[in-house]
């Protein structure tokens, strides 16, 4: 099935549902910002979700997905049903064990742990944070297996159910939002969340064995796990990442309604980034990976086609956002409670990140190619050089400019990054050439 897609044609559908989606998600804040604002309600609801989060992302999303889909694609091109259901089970049952592990450890030390991540937050809004961080802690272990699920479709070439499966989270928040906050206030998203996020795990369950992978939970062959291509490395990269991201959010927290903005404007970016971005590295791992298996000469070419294509758009689109960053931010968030400093400010950000689009979005590119090609310490290297730059300029530039400062901390660290790929892979096809 991925051998017959044609890239494209599959991005540009992708892209087209990733619209609506994010068109749902984009509803979603501008009611969260009526309803809430950039108050300690918002705060306290954006670090409860932190740690979930950071696990789902690290553990799944950061490691076993990136190093699991090229040797999944290979697994699936020359085996059998019942051989990627017994591979599948043992990375689903190594997954399961370990974040329900993290889960129990994230429960017992809540307290301790919101207090560390959240320095800058008064009593109150601790207190609050660690109340929905107990409604949120299941979304650790939900988060991870819809993300894993998700991938496994992706490796045999099923692009929009996963997509469309996925609309279920943002209209399940907006729904318990509208019509429980009057008794639940903020925690109506944190119970939202993990009743959507239960339903989205159900129905990729059910399409994975409409595809003929029947997996199962077993005690896993530990070996076989840590075995999968250079795994260490991959945590290393993703552990660094998601240590940067609670750094950032230790720095933000020590500023008033710092959180917020920064969630804001970093949310409403991610919405034409995750538009691109996603929906090409959706199906660029998997059909990479297979090209390389099949036709490694073509990869080159390939990438070419695609990457020229990826910054035109990236490039446009960018301009267009920072020019019209505060009619942007003001037609979508400048009512009930959020006020004209949060409009400002929050504007002043979200043009900061407009200006690096390309970056962002061609970096998940990037990296994306990289890992069809195996080559994992490039990633780990290059990921590893990007976060001490971005925790390094944090520090320096918030001294100096304030949450502004952060932000650029951010987008200097992926611009880097961004030319750092693209320099690695030029170099990596003229020497396969020679």
């Amino acid at each position: 099935m991925l051998s017959k897609i044609n890239i494209k044609k599959v991005a540009l559908g992708l892209i087209g549902l990733t619209l609506v989606k994010s068109l749902f998600r984009l509803i979603l804040e501008v009611n969260i910002a009526a309803k809430f604002g950039a108050s300690a309600l918002t705060d306290a609801y954006i670090m409860s979700l932190a740690i979930p989060s950071f696990f789902g992302d690290f553990f799944i999303g950061g490691v076993f997905v990136l190093i699991f889909i090229p040797i999944f694609v290979e697994k699936s091109h020359n085996n059998s049903k019942e051989d990627i259901s017994e591979f599948f089970s043992d990375i689903f049952s190594f997954a399961t064990i370990l974040l329900v592990v993290l889960t129990v450890v994230y429960i017992l030390f809540m307290a301790k742990i919101i207090s560390f991540i959240a320095p800058g937050f008064d009593s109150y809004k601790t207190l609050l944070t660690i109340n929905l961080s107990g409604i949120s802690a299941p979304l650790l272990i939900f988060f991870g297996y819809i993300v894993i699920l998700t991938a496994v479709l992706n490796s045999l070439g099923y692009f929009f159910r996963p997509l469309l499966v996925s609309f279920i989270y943002p209209i399940g928040l907006l729904l318990f939002l509208n019509i429980f906050s009057k008794n639940f206030s903020v925690a109506s998203l944190n119970i939202g969340a993990s009743v959507a996020a239960m339903l989205q795990i159900s129905l990729l369950w059910h399409f994975l064995i409409k595809a003929g992978i029947r997996p199962y939970l077993k005690i896993p062959n530990i070996s076989k796990v840590l075995s999968l291509s250079n795994f260490i490395y991959l945590i290393a990269s993703a552990l660094s990442f998601q240590v940067c991201y609670i750094i950032i959010r230790m720095l933000t927290s020590r500023i008033d309604s710092g959180v917020s903005y920064l969630n804001y404007s970093r949310n409403l970016i991610n919405l034409p980034i995750y538009l691109f971005a996603a929906s090409l590295a959706t199906v660029i791992l998997p059909v990479f990976s297979l090209y390389n298996l099949k036709n490694p000469e073509g990869v080159s070419a390939k990438f070419n086609d695609i990457f020229k294509w990826v910054m035109i758009i990236s490039v446009v689109a960018g301009s267009i956002l920072f020019i019209f960053s505060k009619p942007i931010i003001k037609a979508l968030l400048f009512r009930g409670e959020f006020g004209v400093k949060d409009y400002e400010y929050t504007a002043k950000l979200f043009s900061y990140f407009a200006l690096f689009f390309f970056a962002f979005v061609g970096k998940e590119f990037m990296v994306r190619v990289v890992l069809s090609l195996r080559k994992v310490k490039t990633v780990f290297k290059i990921d590893i050089a990007i976060v001490f730059l971005n925790i390094t300029l944090a520090f320096w530039l918030n001294s100096i400019f304030g949450l502004s400062g952060i932000v650029f901390s951010i987008c200097i660290a992926y611009a880097v990054g961004f030319a750092l790929y693209y320099i690695n892979l030029k170099r990596y096809f003229k020497n396969a050439k020679a």
